[in-house]
């Protein structure tokens, strides 16, 4: 079991930061008056939403750790793009495996209701009245299905959780942490703007919207690396075998043949996602199978928890945390090059997601070169 001998409070937060915005640091700011220790496990090159981030993972990390984070590890690819259970336990896994007593996340509704709702969706039973149901209802996506369910059997209101996407992800921390870890749950400030209706601003009207030390460090983005790679996928795609895709995260052999089917039509990647669309499928998890076709991110990838994490940037203050955190569940690397020291199954999963991180590399408006990732170490502030 791990243990953590600082006598130090801290919490985690799972986060992507694409980018920090002045949300994130309302949420920091009442963190760091509770906790001594604030450790960030943010997504990597690639997130949630399953495209790459509009920059650099350093560069985020380090623009958290200037407005207030402690320590800033990464969520690697495949975990960084994976369906919100899968993204939330991988998360959940690392905090847990580092022996953090308590997980902090934003919602928009009371912990008790959150909490009420997870005891109901956790029941496998209720899994199998969804996943039924979604058999039944050819069109029928499965989100759909279990909100209808939801509202039919606690009511509206809780129904009306599952359509904001803090409380989702919520759930699926909980569901994840079970009773083996603390929650710490911040209700959302509905004055400040969400990463998506930021993203979607330009380039000047979009660092309005962050933090100052934010606002400086993404002067530059690049919100088009998904786009840029419209060669790589459709190429990837147009020439695949139903077989290849059978072991890809996520994927029914119905679905990859849609999405091959969508390539030899398409002519870029807005237009493969768009004709990929299907009433069972949101857009996001076209983006995320998409992207795992390109990577070659399997079932077996995404279902095997993590076994190691990288720092990517700290307060030289806050190492004494990690230094003190003594585990055998995973390893944190200092610096990426030491992965030669990691077990088997750990260092597969570095050199997967360094793959992805050399796509990152390729996906910029001026290409980069690859193999960076190896090379890079983490960004220490005094």
């Amino acid at each position: 079991m791990p243990q953590n001998n600082t006598n130090k409070t801290v919490c985690a937060l799972i986060c992507e930061y694409n980018p920090f915005h002045k949300g994130h640091k309302y949420q920091l700011d009442i963190l760091k008056s509770k906790f001594d220790y604030v450790v960030c496990i943010m997504s990597g090159s690639t997130v949630q939403r399953g495209e790459f981030a509009i920059a650099d993972k350093y560069l985020r990390a380090s623009a958290a750790v200037m407005e207030g984070a402690d320590i800033v590890l990464e969520l690697p690819y495949p975990y960084s793009s994976l369906g919100a259970r899968d993204f939330a336990a991988a998360g959940v896994h690392i905090a847990m495996s580092l022996g953090i007593p308590t997980l902090a996340f934003g919602a928009e509704d009371s912990i008790d209701k959150l909490l009420n709702l997870t005891k109901f969706l956790s029941d496998k039973s209720t899994r199998e009245i969804i996943i039924n149901r979604t058999k039944d209802e050819k069109n029928l996506s499965y989100p759909q299905a279990r909100q209808a369910l939801v509202s039919e059997v606690l009511g509206y209101d809780y129904g009306e959780l599952l359509t904001k996407p803090n409380n989702i992800l919520a759930i699926e921390y909980i569901i994840a942490g079970k009773d083996k870890i603390n929650y710490y749950p911040i209700k959302r400030n509905n004055e400040l703007k969400s990463a998506t209706f930021i993203r979607s601003l330009s380039d000047e009207n979009l660092t309005s919207e962050l933090p100052t030390i934010a606002a400086k460090l993404y002067s530059t983005i690049n919100r088009r690396r998904t786009e840029n790679l419209s060669a790589a996928f459709l190429s990837k795609l147009r020439i695949a075998e139903l077989e290849e895709l059978s072991d890809i995260y996520d994927i029914t052999k119905g679905f990859a043949s849609r999405l091959i089917k969508a390539a030899k039509k398409a002519k870029n990647y807005r237009e493969l996602i768009e004709l990929s669309a299907a009433s069972t499928d949101t857009t996001s998890k076209i983006r995320r199978a998409v992207l795992h076709c390109l990577a070659r991110g399997t079932k077996k990838d995404a279902l095997t928890m993590p076994r190691y994490t990288n720092l990517l940037a700290a307060k030289r203050g806050s190492l004494s945390f990690l230094k003190n955190t003594r585990t055998d569940i995973i390893t944190v690397l200092a610096k990426p090059a030491h992965y030669k020291k990691l077990d088997s199954i750990a260092k597969t999963q570095f050199l997967l997601s360094g793959k992805v991180d050399d796509l990152a590399a390729l996906s910029a408006d001026k290409i980069e070169v690859g193999g960076k990732y190896l090379t890079s170490s983490p960004v220490i502030f005094n």
